[in-house]
């Protein structure tokens, strides 16, 4: 009887979560998040060259499931979640403070829509709360190369992920280097990879989060800057957990991520009104990413990473990523 319910609500347009029962036993749960895997799975039995990683994790319940889970994807600006956790820990430790102010270096500007295109001029500095806020709402490229560089570059926050237990997780590069290898650029004399990359493209009107580009099998392939949608999700329940940075700075980061205006038409584009999704995507060609911490009808949590590659149209993967986490939210919700 539970089944046939599941069914009609998980096949139902749009998916109706409010139906759930009252109360479930441990057999019910794990029926739920079974059929629930099946529905999952089907995003990845696909004809063409795309590949989708997922994972999710009701944080009350701890109900987990996994497709493709295990398997590496390029993270892109999804990286930038790790990075800022960095510093907020090293915020802990007393090398930095959140109001302390950090001049923007002018070899570190990369564009994107933030720092470039609205403080395009020389003479600037920015709180660390506001450099983290950039990098996370934002997206904002120059404010992550220089989060990155403060906490001591890519192999301190590939340390940090390893110093809490992440594994499957890995930061080899800063903005910079990602979008210098995935154009193919070479280094100028006298300019590192930031200022070559403000020569060759516009800081005003190229904003690399755009794909211009072919896709590159090679870049996507690079085992460097990945994370499998497990490692993740691990990190995300971490976080909603308490068991990165204090309470304070935990509630601090969650409504940070939960303005991101990025992604509006990957997990949250079939979610309710007014659902909240405290998030960091990522983008590059071929590669597209929403992760973060989804808030349920019932006041439970789920931690969800929803990964697609080698996709050579962005509105694509988007809706993947959209149907997906419609999937999760609907699913996750009859465990609420």
């Amino acid at each position: 009887m539970l089944g046939g319910l599941f069914c009609a609500l998980l096949m139902a347009t749009p998916l109706h979560a409010e139906a759930r029962p009252a109360a479930l036993t441990p057999k019910v749960r794990e029926a739920i998040v079974q059929r629930l895997d099946a529905r999952l799975e089907a995003f990845t039995q696909r004809k063409d060259a795309i590949r989708v990683g997922i994972a999710a994790v009701h944080l009350e319940s701890g109900a987990a499931l996994s497709v493709n889970g295990d398997e590496a994807f390029p993270m892109a600006s999804a990286y930038k979640l790790a990075a800022v956790l960095t510093l907020l820990h090293q915020v802990e430790q007393g090398r930095f403070t959140m109001d302390q102010m950090i001049p923007v270096d002018d070899a570190l500007r990369v564009q994107s829509g933030g720092i470039s295109t609205s403080m395009p001029h020389p003479g600037i500095a920015l709180s660390v709360a506001n450099l983290i806020d950039l990098t996370i709402t934002r997206s904002d490229n120059t404010a992550a190369d220089m989060v990155t560089q403060m906490v001591g570059g890519p192999a301190a926050i590939t340390a940090w992920l390893r110093s809490v237990g992440i594994e499957g997780q890995r930061v080899d590069r800063d903005v910079a280097g990602l979008i210098f290898d995935y154009k193919h650029l070479t280094p100028e004399a006298g300019r590192n990879q930031a200022q070559t990359l403000a020569r060759v493209m516009s800081l005003r009107d190229d904003n690399p989060d755009e794909p211009n580009s072919t896709l590159d099998p090679a870049f996507i392939a690079d085992p460097r800057d990945s994370s499998t949608p497990d490692a993740m999700v691990a990190l995300l329940a971490k976080l909603q957990r308490g068991q990165l940075v204090d309470a304070e700075h935990t509630a601090w980061l969650l409504d940070v991520m939960a303005h991101t205006v990025t992604g509006a038409k990957r997990v949250k584009g079939l979610l309710p009104p007014r659902t909240v999704f405290a998030h960091k995507t990522g983008t590059l060609v071929g590669i597209c990413a929403d992760v973060g911490i989804l808030t349920l009808p019932g006041g439970g949590h789920v931690a969800v990473a929803i990964f697609v590659k080698s996709h050579d149209d962005g509105a694509k993967a988007e809706a993947i990523i959209a149907e997906a986490g419609r999937t999760i939210y609907d699913g996750m919700a009859l465990l609420d």
